[in-house]
C-alpha cells in the first residue's frame, strides 16, 4: 500500500487549471485561435484593415487572456472561500485493488473510496498526477510530496489502469 499526503493549495489548483486548458481542452483553444485569425484575414481581404488586425491580435492573445481570466477567477474564489481559510490536506492510500482518498480541513473530513475501475483516467505531468473520476472531478497528487514513490506510482497506475494512464510531456 502506498500512502501519500499533500496539501491542496492555490498553486496546485493553478497547475490543474493550466493542464485543463493546454492539454485537456486544447482543441477548443485552437479552434478559437483559428476562428479569430480567419475573421482577421477575411476583414483584411475586405479592406477593413484595422478590424482585421484587431481580430488577429485577439486570436494570438486569446489563450493568454483566457488563462489570465480563469486564474483571476480561481484566485478570487479561493481567497474569498471559507473552505480555504484553513489548510486543506489530501491523503491517498493506493494499492492494486483499492483507491482511497481523504480530504481534511480542520475537523472536517471527506472520504472517497473506489476500486480502480471507478477511475476514469490518470495523467502524469512534470509536476503532478491528475486523477479523473467519472463525475467530472479530479484529485491531484503533487509529485514533490512523493518523490520516493513516483516510480512505484507510475508502475501501479500502469498495472491497474493500462491505457487509461497517460504520461503527458511539457505541461
Amino acid at each position: 500500500m502506498l500512502e501519500i499526503q499533500t496539501d491542496l493549495t492555490l498553486e496546485l489548483l493553478r497547475d490543474f487549471n493550466k493542464f485543463q486548458m493546454w492539454y485537456k481542452k486544447r482543441v477548443i483553444v485552437i479552434v478559437m485561435i483559428l476562428a479569430f485569425l480567419f475573421l482577421g484575414a477575411l476583414n483584411i481581404y475586405q479592406e477593413k484593415i484595422i478590424l482585421g488586425i484587431i481580430f488577429i491580435a485577439l486570436g494570438l492573445l486569446h489563450p493568454l487572456i483566457t488563462y489570465w481570466m480563469m486564474d483571476k477567477k480561481l484566485s478570487k474564489i479561493v481567497n474569498r472561500s471559507e473552505y480555504f481559510k484553513e489548510a486543506v490536506h489530501q491523503s491517498f492510500e493506493l494499492d492494486n485493488k483499492i483507491y482511497n482518498y481523504t480530504l481534511t480541513r480542520g475537523e472536517e473530513e471527506a472520504k472517497f473510496n473506489t476500486e480502480w475501475d471507478g477511475i476514469a483516467n490518470i495523467y502524469e505531468t512534470k509536476k503532478n498526477f491528475y486523477i479523473y473520476l467519472p463525475n467530472k472531478q479530479a484529485h491531484i497528487i503533487l509529485k514533490e510530496e512523493c518523490l520516493s514513490n513516483i516510480e512505484k506510482l507510475s508502475e501501479l497506475f500502469t498495472e491497474v489502469l493500462g491505457n487509461k494512464f497517460k504520461k503527458v510531456g511539457k505541461i
